[in-house]
């Protein structure tokens, strides 16, 4: 059955969140590489301003899926602790 809710999904929400941020991270790093190749045989500042905006929107969810991943665990975490 396909369904859009979150909590219907397998796995757990800071897993999945991990998932995701090492799969953007390894894509920025692989868009490094490939354009860090291109900046370096043309030399243009287009060049360059393309590597960041390439590499920096995936490094940029990837750290946001880290972050969420870890306020998910502290959340967790906190909601089975006694207050």
């Amino acid at each position: 059955m396909s369904t859009s809710n979150v909590r219907d999904r397998p796995g757990a929400l800071p897993t999945r969140l991990v998932k995701t941020a090492g799969l953007f991270l390894g894509i920025s790093m692989v868009a490094f590489a490939a354009l860090n190749i291109l900046a370096n045989m043309f030399q243009h500042t287009f060049i360059m301003i393309v590597e960041t905006v390439v590499v920096g929107v995936p490094f940029l969810v990837a750290v946001g899926c880290a972050l969420g991943a870890l306020v998910a665990k502290i959340v967790k975490h906190n909601r089975h602790a006694p207050v």
